[in-house]
């Protein structure tokens, strides 16, 4: 029986882990979303690009649009996997 709930709390202890990895995971992924938000700079008129901090390619309004979303939806990913392996006690 101690095998038993020894092996039970080994997995308890990986869960909290997995959590805990996870929460990080989502608030890294987040804070990306935010910044590349935040970094986004008007370069040109007529078609409107974007560019990150003035740095790299341009992109259209869409483009960034969908590329702050993916973020977003990468973050929310782990915060559902978050969700779902907390310890429910």
């Amino acid at each position: 029986m101690t095998g038993l709930m020894g092996w039970w709390k080994e997995i308890l202890n990986q869960t909290k882990s997995f959590m805990t990895r996870y929460l990080i995971a989502a608030n890294l992924w987040l804070i990306f979303a935010v910044v590349t938000f935040l970094g986004r700079t008007y370069e040109r008129n007529e078609p409107a690009r974007y560019s990150f901090f003035h740095a790299g390619r341009w992109f259209s309004a869409e483009s960034y649009t969908l590329l702050v979303l993916a973020l977003v939806a990468v973050s929310a990913f782990f915060f559902v996997l978050t969700w779902k392996t907390r310890n429910k006690s």
